[in-house]
C-alpha cells in the first residue's frame, strides 16, 4: 500500500484502522506512507504510527507539492507481488485486500479497477455494475474511473518504466493509467465489494482541487494523455471510443452545467477558447458518434463559437431531474415484481421535450438554438442504451447494489399547446425483479436488516437517483416466501429481511442487460 501523506492530521488514522482491520494478515502486505514534507506535525504522527506496526515503513521528502513524486518513491520501495494506491484520507474495506488479491491472482490480472464507493461524494458507480475478469479497453467502462486507487502488477510497472510524472502536473492519475492500460494484458473490473472508499472532508489538503490553468491543464495535461491514446491506438472507430470519454467528462463538462454557470465572464472565455482550440486539433469528428447526446449538441456549439448559447442551455438545464412515479407493486412468488416510471423535467416542473420523426426521437432544446443537424438532436440510439436501476442499500451501509431494469420507453402528447413543434414527453419505464433471497444476501452482519429501494435513470446523458414512493393504493397483501415490504414514515418504500451476514454480493447486471457503457454528461468535470 503507497500512501502519499501531506497535512493530514488525524484523519490519516481512519485509514490506518482500516489496514489494521484487514481481514488480510499483517505480515502478507506492507504499508509505504510518504511525507510529502508535512509542516502540521504530521509527520512525528506517522513515524509514531509505524513504530507500532511492524508492516508500516515511514519516507520523509522534500514538499513536492503533488502526489505524483511521493506515489513514485513508494515504488521504488515496494516488494510486494501487486502495489495499491491509496489516499492519506481514504480507506479500505474490511475484506478489500484480500478478496481483491484473490481475485488478481486467480485471473492473472495485470491492473484490478476495484469497486470504490463515494463518502460524502458522488463517483461512477456505475462502473461496477458487474464484475469483467478480462475487461477490454475501449468497449467497457475501463477509462470511465481513472483514479490512482486501483491494484496494479508491480513487474508490469517496472518493466514498462511507468512511474507517476514528477512535479505539479494535472491528470498525473490519467496518464499514469492510460499507460498502464496499453501495457497490460489483463485488465479486471471487480464489482462484488467495497473495496475503496473515497472520501471527501473539511479541511484536508487536496491537490486536485485547487484552481487549475485552463492551457496547462487543456492543452498541457490532457494533451498529453491524447497523445498515450494517440501512440497505441490507429485513426479509426477504437480511438474514437476511447477519446470520447475524455471529450465528454474532461472537456465538454466543463462547459456545461454548474461548471459552466459557475465560471466568472472572463475565466469562461478563456476556458472556452482552450476547450474550443483543443477540440479542433485532437477529436476527429468521429468522436462525436460516441457522445451521448448533451455532448453532442455542446461539441457542435462550441464548433460554430456559440458560447452565449452553451450558457443559455445550461441555464435552461441546471436543475434537470427526474420526476419519479410511485411505484406499482406486485408479488410473484418468491419475489417483489418493483414498476419504474420517470419524467425528465426542468427546475420549474415543466418537461423535457422530444417529438418523433418517422422512426426516429429527437429532442426538443428548451432554448432557442436555430436549426441544429439531425443527427444531434436525435436520440434513438440514446433511448436504446437507455437502463433503469432498482437500487438495494441496507440502511447503515456505504453503498447501493444495483438490479438492472432495461427500459422501456413512450412518447405522450403535452397537455394543451405544443407550441407547434410537435413536441411531446417522454415517459421511461421498467419492471425491476428483487427476490427476497436477494435481500437477504445484501452484504452486511447477519441478523435484522432493513432494506431501502431506490430508482435511478442511466441514459440520455443523465443519472438521476432518488428514493422510491410507495404505491398510492397501498401495498398487496404480504405473502409467505416474498420480500417483507412496508411503507415508511415518510411514504418510501421499504423492506425488513434476516440478512445472512454476506460479505459480498455478486454484481446483479449482466453484461447483456447492460452493454457497453458511454461517458455521460453527469459525471461533471474535474
Amino acid at each position: 500500500m503507497i500512501v502519499p501523506v501531506y497535512n493530514t492530521g488525524p484523519v490519516i488514522e481512519d485509514l490506518v484502522r482500516s489496514l489494521d482491520a484487514q481481514s488480510m494478515p499483517a505480515s502478507d502486505f506492507e504499508v509505504l506512507l510518504v511525507d510529502d514534507g508535512s509542516t502540521d506535525g504530521t509527520a512525528e504522527r506517522l513515524d509514531a504510527l509505524a513504530a507500532e506496526r511492524s508492516n508500516v515503513v515511514v519516507r520523509h521528502i522534500p514538499n513536492s507539492g503533488w502526489p505524483g513524486t511521493p506515489r513514485n518513491v513508494g515504488l521504488e520501495l515496494a516488494r510486494g507481488e501487486y502495489v495499491a494506491f491509496l489516499d492519506h484520507d481514504d480507506y479500505l474495506g474490511e475484506h478489500g485486500l484480500a478478496l481483491v488479491h484473490a481475485f488478481a491472482v486467480q485471473h492473472a490480472s495485470d491492473v484490478v479497477i476495484a469497486r470504490e464507493v463515494g463518502v460524502g461524494r458522488t463517483i461512477g458507480r456505475f462502473v461496477f455494475r458487474r464484475t469483467i475478469p478480462d475487461a477490454r479497453l475501449d468497449e467497457d467502462p475501463v477509462v470511465q474511473l481513472l483514479t490512482p486507487h486501483k491494484v496494479y502488477r508491480r513487474a508490469l510497472l517496472d518493466r514498462e518504466g511507468i512511474r507517476f510524472p514528477s512535479g505539479k502536473v494535472r491528470l498525473e492519475d490519467h496518464q499514469f493509467n492510460a499507460r498502464v492500460f496499453f501495457a497490460a494484458e489483463r485488465i479486471s473490473i471487480y464489482g462484488d465489494y467495497a473495496y475503496y472508499h473515497w472520501t471527501k472532508r473539511e479541511g484536508v489538503a487536496n491537490a486536485s482541487s485547487e484552481r487549475f490553468d485552463p492551457h496547462e491543464y487543456f492543452t498541457v495535461a490532457l494533451g498529453t494523455v491524447l497523445d498515450v491514446v494517440d501512440q497505441h491506438t490507429e485513426p479509426g472507430p477504437r480511438r474514437d471510443r476511447l477519446k470520447a470519454y475524455w471529450l465528454g467528462k474532461k472537456v465538454l463538462a466543463h462547459l456545461s452545467g454548474r461548471a459552466v454557470l459557475g465560471y466568472a465572464p472572463a475565466r469562461r472565455e478563456q476556458i472556452f477558447q482552450e476547450v474550443k482550440a483543443l477540440t479542433a486539433a485532437r477529436f476527429t469528428p468521429g468522436v462525436t458518434a460516441h457522445l451521448e447526446f448533451p455532448m453532442r449538441v455542446r461539441r457542435l456549439l462550441v464548433e460554430q463559437d456559440r458560447l452565449d448559447d452553451l450558457v443559455a442551455l445550461a441555464r435552461a438545464e441546471n436543475g434537470l431531474t427526474g420526476s419519479w412515479r410511485p411505484a406499482d407493486v406486485a408479488l410473484d412468488g418468491t419475489a417483489a415484481v418493483v414498476g419504474l416510471e420517470l419524467e425528465l423535467r426542468y427546475r420549474d416542473g415543466s418537461p423535457v421535450r422530444f417529438r418523433r420523426d418517422g422512426d426516429a426521437v429527437l429532442w426538443v432544446p428548451p432554448v432557442d438554438l436555430g436549426p441544429l443537424p439531425r443527427p444531434v438532436l436525435d436520440v434513438t440510439a440514446d433511448l436504446a442504451e437507455a437502463r433503469l436501476h432498482l437500487l438495494l442499500r441496507r440502511r447503515g451501509a456505504p453503498e447501493d447494489h444495483s438490479v438492472c431494469v432495461p427500459a422501456r420507453y413512450r412518447i405522450v402528447p403535452l397537455d394543451g399547446e405544443d407550441g407547434g413543434d410537435g413536441s411531446a414527453r417522454l415517459v421511461l419505464t421498467g419492471d425491476g425483479r428483487v427476490e427476497a433471497a436477494e435481500l437477504a444476501a445484501l452484504p452486511g452482519p447477519a441478523g435484522k436488516a432493513v432494506v431501502d429501494l431506490s430508482a435511478e435513470l442511466d441514459g440520455l446523458g443523465r443519472r438521476v437517483a432518488r428514493r422510491l414512493a410507495a404505491p398510492a393504493d397501498g401495498l398487496p397483501p404480504r405473502r409467505r416466501g416474498a420480500p417483507a415490504l412496508y411503507v415508511t414514515q415518510l411514504g418510501n418504500l421499504s423492506a425488513r429481511t434476516t440478512a445472512e451476514g454476506a460479505v459480498t454480493r455478486a454484481a446483479a447486471c449482466s453484461a447483456a442487460e447492460h452493454g457497453p457503457t458511454r461517458p455521460t454528461s453527469g459525471a461533471g468535470a474535474g
